[in-house]
This record gives C-alpha cells, structure tokens and sequence, in this order.
C-alpha cells in the first residue's frame, strides 16, 4: 500500500507496522477518578497528558513524528476495554516514531514529519452494551493524508463474568454462518444506500461517473458476513429509550469512492434486520434510530 494511503483496522487502535521502541510512561488523568499507568522506559519523544472533564487527551511529539489521541472516558471506566484502548495508542505512537525515525535516515531530502491523531467516541450506551467508534487520520509522507475507521461494541460486565468485546454476528440467528440469510439482505440495503449516496454526492448515477467504483462496491459491501466484519460496525441511539435503533456501518476512503468524496457511513434501522435476531438481541433493540442527519 503506497505511503499516506493506510487505512486503519477494525481491531482497536491496532500498533501502525514498524520495529518496536523502548517502553514509554504516561500517567493517565481522566475524570471520575480512573487512572491507569504504563511501565515506565525512556523515550525520544516529548510526552504530555491533559485532563479534560470528559475525554482522555495523549499527546507525543519529536523531531520525526508527532501523535495524539483523545478517548472518551466512559471507555476507559470499562477497566480491559480502557487497558485495551490505552495499551494500543501507546504502541501505535512508538510504532510510528520507530518507522519515522528509519525512514528520516533512509530519505532525509524527502522526509516529511509523521503525524497520527486518533478519537474514540462512544456512539451508544445502554445498561447492557457500550458501543464506540475510533476515527484515525495519518500522515506518513505520501501526497495526503488519509483517514479510517475502528470500532468496538462492548458488553459490559455481568454476574460472574468480566465485560468482553462482541461480534455482530453474534446479534444474529445463525449469525456464525456465511450462509445466513441476514448477510445478503444488509449487503443489499447498504449498496442501494450507497448508490443513493453517490448520485447526491455527484448529480449522477454511479454506473455513469463511477468508474468501475459500483463493481469494487458489491464486493466491499458483500463483506458484512461472519468473518468477521471487514466492516466497522457501531449501535446507533433510539427513539426508544435503553434500546439501540439500528447499527450503522462506516467506510474509509477508497473503500467505496476515489479519496476526494471522502468517508461514508450508513445506518441500517433495527425494523430492517429484526425479524432475524437472536431472542437475546429483540431486548438490544427497539424504536426508531437516531442519525446525526
């Protein structure tokens, strides 16, 4: 994948590919009195933390390469998914430092200084489940930038059991099968929702000025399947209160269009996929959904 084009994980905040550096110490200051701790090592890198009423804000900076990431806290009181979330920025920052500092070295007529910045916002809360959605943008010396997508749909902690990362499959009767049928029915909404989006973006239909894009966007939206989702996947707000509205699906660019029409995220409501969810998941969702439309 060429330089300033990569796009990140499902997989929170996943460490960037490079040599791995010395241990790194940051004492994080988040509200509601949680505080986590990194072993302590030396590292080339100015580091600070700042408290702010409801996110965590961590930030690097060197000669090579520059990082932050912002968390909201209602994450980090989850105490392994904030541990999961903390842990991943700082090896993503040292990861990105080590690349930079080799690539500086190697080309330094052409180097240009790395830069990441992350954010992690809780999309949906309810007694049971806490969903997040982790927006990464990364420079890495190409002609731009480019921006991606994580998420995390947590279930909390229940009696005798800690809280624990969930697939959407999961939601699903026969959910694990590749042959279930809710796999073809949400590719099928979310290609006529993008190719909506498409013809409101460019005025035209994209089998005029998509230039092949529809053919890469079936097999790209063919992928919410057991795999388990390529796609980023988050709960959206409801109507209905304590209940999720539907599940909304996030797409980097290139993923579905050329860089220059940026992102996409579609919101399939829970009317559309209920009649196939587990007896378990009906109590998960309800009402209408709530977009930022």
């Amino acid at each position: 994948m060429a330089k300033g084009a990569e796009i990140m994980g499902r997989v929170s905040l996943l460490p960037i590919a490079g040599k791995a550096m010395a241990g790194i110490f940051v004492v994080l200051a988040v509200s509601a009195g949680v505080h986590l701790h990194v072993a302590h090592a030396e590292t080339p890198s100015a580091e600070k933390t700042l408290p702010v009423t409801d996110r965590f804000l961590r930030e690097t900076s060197s000669e090579t390469a520059e990082t932050s990431v912002s968390i909201d806290t209602r994450l980090l009181k989850e105490p392994v998914l904030g541990a999961r979330l903390v842990s991943g920025s700082v090896e993503g920052a040292k990861a990105l430092e080590a690349s930079a500092v080799q690539d500086s070295a190697d080309a330094p007529e052409f180097f240009r200084t790395y830069m990441s910045n992350e954010d992690w916002r809780v999309t949906h809360e309810t007694k049971t489940y806490l969903s997040a959605l982790g927006t990464r943008w990364l420079f890495t010396g190409g002609a731009h930038g480019n921006s991606g997508f994580s998420s995390v749909i947590w279930e909390k902690p229940q009696a005798g059991r800690m809280g624990r990362e969930v697939a959407v499959a999961s939601f699903f009767r026969n959910g694990a099968s590749a042959d279930a049928e809710i796999w073809p029915l949400l590719s099928a909404f979310l290609y006529d929702a993008w190719e909506r989006e498409w013809e409101a973006r460019t005025g035209e239909s994209v089998t005029v000025s998509g230039q092949g894009w529809h053919v890469d966007a079936q097999k790209t939206l063919a992928q919410p399947a057991p795999s388990d989702m390529a796609s980023v996947v988050t709960l959206v707000p409801s109507t209905e209160p304590g209940k999720a509205g539907g599940l909304a699906f996030h797409f980097a660019p290139y993923e579905l269009g050329p860089y220059a029409m940026g992102t996409f995220s579609f919101t399939v409501p829970q009317q559309v996929f209920r009649p196939h969810l587990t007896v378990e998941a009906t109590e998960l969702f309800g009402g209408d959904a709530l977009t930022d439309d």
